[in-house]
């Protein structure tokens, strides 16, 4: 009855477990003056602070989206971030890339890291803010003792997302290394 925009929370989430940290953490400088171990951290703070932007988007009335077809298009749309980050200058210790990387700038991986980041706080936010609506989710419309129960099972699909998601890391980090993911 709820699925719609739990189903969405947990697609949000499935792409943000599958590369990151996991994976986005393999992405190296491409600029050598840039220490490995300094780029981690800003890596890590630019993710951040999208996610956290992300969330505050929605504080604004105007950005606000409830179509449930929208919000499972933004949240599927996420997926592409994946190939984004792979074609970044992705190294692992067993497997260095053969071929220079296709995003060749640590600037352009940062703004992608930023925009993923924005829109995995965005979307979240948007579909636990959709689920337990009695105004905009269709489903609870008049049944005000439905919203407990649609919020814990929209809190249930944002786990299931996070898990999904982590599993899924260990087949990228395979394609990566072209190792054994649970050994490297």
């Amino acid at each position: 009855m709820y699925l719609s925009f739990c189903t969405q929370t947990g697609c949000s989430l499935f792409a943000e477990q599958a590369v990151f940290p996991s994976i986005t953490i393999y992405v190296m400088p491409v600029n050598p003056r840039i220490h490995p171990l300094l780029f981690t951290s800003i890596h890590f703070l630019v993710m951040n602070t999208g996610d956290l932007l992300g969330r505050y988007t929605c504080s604004f009335p105007a950005f606000r989206v409830w179509s449930c077809r929208r919000l499972l298009g933004m949240s599927l749309a996420r997926v592409f971030f994946i190939p984004l980050f792979l074609m970044s200058n992705v190294q692992h210790q067993s497997h260095t890339m053969p071929t220079p990387p296709v995003i060749n700038s640590d600037s352009i991986f940062m703004f992608i890291l930023f925009l993923f980041g924005w829109s995995n706080g965005y979307v979240s936010s948007l579909c636990m803010m959709s689920a337990p609506s009695l105004e905009h989710n269709a489903q609870l419309e008049g049944r005000i003792e439905d919203v407990d129960v649609a919020a814990t099972i929209a809190n249930f699909f944002l786990v299931g997302g996070l898990v999904i998601g982590s599993i899924a890391s260990f087949a990228i980090k395979g394609v990566i290394c072209q190792c054994n993911p649970f050994t490297a």
